[in-house]
């Protein structure tokens, strides 16, 4: 990826890291799809790689990182709307 791609998954990530209440979780997850769900689940509460990831949900590691992209997306659209 670009480095201005990077540097949005950096502040993307340190961002989700940074939530700090579970009621805003659970009210963010309650509106996701449930692929959204699994994703962001699996990487930022479990841990997985995007290589676990892929394998769980049957797809490309390249794939995962555009999923993931899209799902913050939406999750941060979500926690604006608040």
């Amino acid at each position: 990826p670009s480095s201005a791609a990077s540097d949005v998954y950096k502040r993307q990530d340190e961002q989700m890291e940074n939530m700090t209440t579970h009621l805003e979780v659970l009210h963010l997850m309650e509106k996701l799809s449930l692929e959204d769900r699994l994703l962001l689940r699996g990487k930022y509460i479990e841990g997985k790689s995007a290589q676990e990831l892929a394998e769980m949900l049957g797809c490309k590691p390249d794939s995962i990182r555009m999923k993931m992209l899209r799902a913050r997306r939406r999750a941060f659209h979500i926690l604006q709307e608040r």
